[in-house]
């Protein structure tokens, strides 16, 4: 696909105002988008989602008519097949966890795709390898078995890690983490007990 062809939704969360506002700029090629002329500001709790996305509720969104009246308009003489790109740019809160393609496609009758979030590779620390092992072996399988396996896959990553740093998180299930738990291994290894790990909800709340 070549630029000229590429449209793009590009989708910004600002905090200028007393309340969150969502901008929605059109652009279509390469063109700026205060060229276009298109652009829509939205009140972010109007869309429907909420400053805190909650575990047991789906997501929602709610464009409003004229968004999505002139999004049709600006599209119309757009070949279909074309795909409509959302640019998410940051720091963007909550808005890229909301359903914008399933609202955009049933609007517009058009493919709509977002580009990456990670547009640039993050910044590594080479001094330092995390490893997480999650061990789980059927019921019937020996303590001292389980537990030679755990072994060999420590000295294995230990030995064959190039950095200087190497920590390994061992993450067991309930029904093995006391049968292992005084499992004599190397002390760059935390073995994590289940039942002080937080809920789903506990941790999305953090």
């Amino acid at each position: 696909m070549s630029p000229s062809s590429l449209i793009m939704l590009r989708i910004t969360l600002t905090f200028w105002e007393r309340d969150p506002q969502v901008q929605l700029a059109l652009m279509s090629g390469t063109e700026a988008a205060d060229e276009s002329g298109r652009i829509w500001c939205v009140p972010f709790s109007t869309l429907g989602g909420s400053s805190r996305l909650e575990s047991d509720a789906a997501p929602s969104l709610e464009l409003p008519l004229q968004v999505l009246e002139g999004l049709g308009a600006a599209l119309a003489e757009k070949p279909k097949d074309l795909p409509l790109w959302l640019n998410f740019t940051k720091p963007h809160g909550n808005l890229g966890a909301l359903p914008w393609e399933r609202v955009l496609v049933e609007a517009l009758s058009r493919p709509v795709l977002r580009l990456p979030d990670l547009l640039e590779r993050p910044r590594e620390n080479r001094a330092v390898l995390e490893v997480a092992i999650c061990f789980d072996a059927p019921p019937e399988t020996p303590q001292d078995k389980a537990a030679e396996q755990i072994a060999r896959l420590v000295d294995t990553i230990l030995r064959g890690s190039p950095r200087p740093q190497t920590r390994i998180g061992l993450f067991t299930t309930a029904n093995w983490y006391p049968c292992l738990a005084g499992l004599r291994i190397d002390s760059r290894v935390q073995h994590y007990d289940p039942a002080g790990a937080p809920t789903f909800e506990e941790a999305s709340r953090r």
